[in-house]
């Protein structure tokens, strides 16, 4: 997958579960920086980042999570904002559950989501890989 055809595979992925177009989520896609995270060299995940608040996402292909990437990736936004902001799902149990092991605080939340803060250094000795 090349970079430039990263923000139609994220609309396809979200298409069945939001309530907007896709020019609509294609622009507000545009508002936030996208950091590639690549496995076997080749594009598997992204990081989309807005000041101090990030999201990360699959592109589909399968690979293992890279851990120590996403979290140099995550602990950066912190560092240059003094702390970052993610929304978890509600419904997903392990995400919380390791959201909690790597020592970041629930902060809120809303109908969906759990907030969490995250310092900008790791509050956790444990980091799964």
């Amino acid at each position: 997958m090349r970079h430039e055809e990263i923000p139609e595979a994220l609309w396809r992925k979200a298409s069945e579960q939001l309530y907007c177009s896709r020019d609509a989520f294609l622009a507000h896609l545009a508002e936030w920086k996208m950091t590639v995270l690549h496995v076997d060299n080749a594009p598997a995940f992204v990081v989309l980042e807005k000041g101090n608040e990030f999201h990360v996402d699959s592109l589909g292909t399968g690979k293992p999570f890279p851990m120590k990437a996403f979290l140099r990736e995550v602990y950066r936004i912190a560092g240059e904002h003094g702390h970052a902001i993610t929304r978890t799902p509600k419904d997903t149990d392990k995400q919380h559950d390791v959201n909690a092991r790597l020592g970041w605080t629930q902060v809120g939340e809303d109908d969906f989501d759990i907030i969490y803060r995250v310092e900008k250094t790791p509050r956790s000795k444990a980091c799964p890989s």
